[in-house]
């Protein structure tokens, strides 16, 4: 009988309930999920608004072409460049390459350690923008490619300013 008691009062704690947040203009009750029709009904409109498109869950192969640097005293020299490709996936970096040869790991863009697991902006970051990016198309179970997430954030202002961020119509995170 405890073992009943004591499951039902922790069961109450876990309840979708749990996740909830609030509106960032009052105490109306918003989930994860939610549609952007939903949340504007219990939040009303934003300040402002941004839309734009999420290509970071495209399969992306990154470029660079990067000087090769000198050993130390060899003044005058002219060793030549180097190649470095990073693949993404998801957003995360899944395999890289140093003049066509597999790498774990590389400092090639300066002093970070760019290795595989790194995000894109890790490597945006270390080596900048790259010479060139070639984007996959993904295909899908239908035998389609999935569209680009669409990602719009909502700006509210006031005394406790939030950005609630939705991806693809559904609210994903408040800020």
């Amino acid at each position: 009988m405890k073992f009943r008691i004591l499951f039902l009062l922790t069961s109450f704690f876990y309840t979708t309930g749990s996740f909830a947040m609030f509106c960032p203009n009052g105490f109306n009750q918003i989930n994860e999920g939610d549609t952007i029709e939903q949340v504007q009904a219990q939040c009303g409109s934003p300040a402002s608004a941004k839309r734009f498109v999420d290509e970071r869950n495209q399969p992306q192969e990154w470029t660079y072409v990067l000087p090769i640097m000198p050993p130390p005293n060899t003044l005058g020299s002219n060793p030549g460049t180097q190649k470095i490709t990073y693949d993404f996936v998801d957003g995360k970096l899944v395999n890289m390459t140093n003049n066509g040869i597999g790498v774990g790991s590389s400092p090639a863009c300066g002093t970070a350690n760019i290795q595989v697991g790194s995000s894109i902006d890790d490597v945006k970051n270390s080596c900048g923008k790259p010479n060139e990016i070639q984007k996959t198309n993904m295909v899908g179970p239908s035998g389609q490619n999935p569209p680009p997430n669409q990602i719009t954030q909502w700006n509210y202002g006031g005394s406790t300013p939030a950005t609630l961020v939705f991806e693809n119509g559904k609210l994903k995170e408040r800020q």
